[in-house]
């Protein structure tokens, strides 16, 4: 269990709220937590202090309704017919008045996306990544996240075709507790809890993958297949140009190629399609990434002209607006070198 004081002032009662992943492992007998009362009957009412975690407070005839919040103390936990039953009594301090409050998480060690495996499945983890893409899809809300090993999905689900966490955005970071699955061969996970991290741990996390994207990216081999002094010249501005493809594709950002709609400009766009497709296959989880992160447009003029700006803008954003998908790295292929471009 780990606490976060949001607050400390000296005299204060204190009160504890519940991540919810969080067990009846995570609570304290004689602690207050604030809760949300789920039934009441004759003898009593139930408390439910996390996603998993609830309690019965025994009392003849309450007044309270369903959907009231409320600060319970809890008296006791005790074993019942294979479970555990958590007894709840009164607090001295009443919901909303002036307390101190510490949220309460699950302790859970991070695993890395890359150590995830099917000999995890059913198991509970947590990983941290940041968002790449969020999609909704008629059922749960689809979450693409990204840490310094790997790229994985997590889904979260209350009710079919409901955005989950509307608060979270594409590049926010992110932890994740819940279950490791399989979805279409694949590993996912099914979420419990979604929390984004406070501003420092999201600048450090984000410098951790940035290191490991660069490194990653940085292509094995840079030689060119015609001996020539000129190409040799352009060797290191071309494994630039290729290690900012490779670095947009682990990204999570699509590829749009821009080229001439003449021999050599086909041949340079072909070219480059062969080159990221199968790097598209081997780092997506989506098995359709060579059509949902891949765009090849030849262009009828010499140069990249405003009807295609206007064209290629429309769509990225449409794509980012649909599919929560980031901006496209656009490549640009022998569209000569006008003011047109330039401008």
């Amino acid at each position: 269990m780990t606490n976060n004081q949001n607050t400390s002032h000296a005299n204060k009662a204190v009160v504890h709220v519940l991540n919810p992943s969080c067990q009846i492992e995570d609570l304290e007998i004689g602690s207050d937590y604030e809760g949300v009362i789920t039934r009441v009957e004759k003898y009593g009412f139930f408390v439910s202090l996390s996603k998993s975690v609830y309690g019965l407070l025994r009392s003849r005839n309450p007044k309270e309704k369903v959907g009231d919040k409320i600060v319970v103390k809890i008296s006791e936990i005790k074993p019942h017919k294979g479970k555990m039953d958590v007894d709840l009594t009164y607090s001295k301090t009443k919901y909303g008045s002036d307390y101190e409050i510490i949220k309460v998480k699950r302790n859970v060690k991070r695993t890395k996306i890359a150590d995830l495996s099917e000999d995890n499945l059913g198991r509970n983890v947590a990983i941290q990544g940041e968002i790449i893409q969020i999609q909704q899809t008629s059922g749960p809300t689809i979450f693409t996240v990204r840490d310094e090993s790997d790229v994985t999905w997590a889904a979260a689900f209350n009710e079919p075709g409901v955005r989950m966490y509307p608060e979270l955005e594409v590049e926010d970071v992110v932890e994740i507790l819940g279950e490791v699955s399989l979805h279409g061969g694949k590993i996912q996970i099914e979420s419990e809890n979604i929390e984004k991290l406070e501003d420092e741990e999201e600048e450090n996390f984000k410098q951790l993958v940035s290191e490991a994207m660069d490194k990653k990216a940085e292509p094995e081999d840079t030689s060119v297949m015609v001996e020539s002094e000129i190409l040799d010249l352009l060797r290191p501005k071309l494994a630039l140009a290729a290690k900012a493809i490779r670095k947009a594709i682990l990204d999570g950002r699509s590829i749009l190629v821009r080229h001439h709609a003449d021999a050599d400009g086909i041949c340079a766009g072909v070219a480059v399609e062969q080159a990221v497709l199968p790097l598209l296959r081997e780092e997506s989880n989506d098995a359709d990434a060579e059509w949902h992160f891949f765009k090849r447009s030849p262009s009828k003029a010499p140069f990249y002209e405003l009807e295609d700006v206007v064209k290629d803008l429309s769509y990225a954003l449409e794509d980012a607006e649909r599919h929560g998908q980031k901006l496209p790295l656009l490549v640009l292929l022998d569209n000569g070198s006008t003011e047109e471009d330039v401008a």
